[in-house]
């Protein structure tokens, strides 16, 4: 199932997706962070910051007090 089952946030540029962030509330109060990607040609313009507000945005709205990025 993966990023299907997970709340997912894109920021897109005309028709081209460019990030990607995907969160998954596995406990009540917690957030993680599963899975996140851009486009090299996009690095180091705050898109990847936006995105991340974004995430901590909704994982608030969702009564989350704390945040967590899945490794591997």
């Amino acid at each position: 199932m993966g990023m299907l089952t997970r709340y997912s946030l894109a920021a897109k540029l005309v028709d081209q997706y460019i990030r990607l962030s995907t969160l998954e509330f596995p406990y009540p109060a917690n957030a993680n962070i599963y899975w996140v990607g851009i486009l090299r040609n996009f690095y180091n313009q705050g898109i990847g910051k936006a995105l991340m507000k974004a995430a901590n945005t909704y994982a608030i709205s969702k009564s989350a007090n704390s945040m967590t990025v899945e490794t591997f």
